[in-house]
């Protein structure tokens, strides 16, 4: 018997080639209560949407080995209901629609 889902932490997959950038995302959602996952790369990323269900992803949009909208578009495809958040330090919207949550880069954590 598995213990409530609603006392569980949601979990986020992170896309985020920056090495400085990634960790540090990484540790201020993990010190909010979250699981988090950081994948640097667009085949790490599918791979870890392959194994596990994630409740969010948070995406760059420009990843040196990848673009974010066909890595969402990948994990999308093994997780259809996955809600995404695209990070971005361009100040263009770089290919988003109107739906899509952009999270613009540099941003501070309170």
């Amino acid at each position: 018997m598995s213990g409530d889902p609603r006392n569980e932490p949601q979990r986020l997959l992170v896309v985020e080639d920056d090495t400085a950038v990634g960790p540090l995302i990484v540790h201020y959602l993990e010190h909010a209560g979250y699981d988090v996952f950081l994948a640097r790369e667009a085949e790490a990323a599918i791979a870890a949407a392959r194994e596990h269900e994630y409740d969010l992803v948070i995406s760059d949009l420009v990843v040196a080995d990848g673009d974010g909208h066909e890595i969402v578009d990948a994990i999308r495809a093994l997780q259809p209901r996955i809600k995404v958040l695209f990070m971005s330090g361009y100040g263009t919207s770089h290919g988003l629609t109107p739906d899509d949550a952009l999270l613009a880069k540099p941003f501070q954590a309170r």
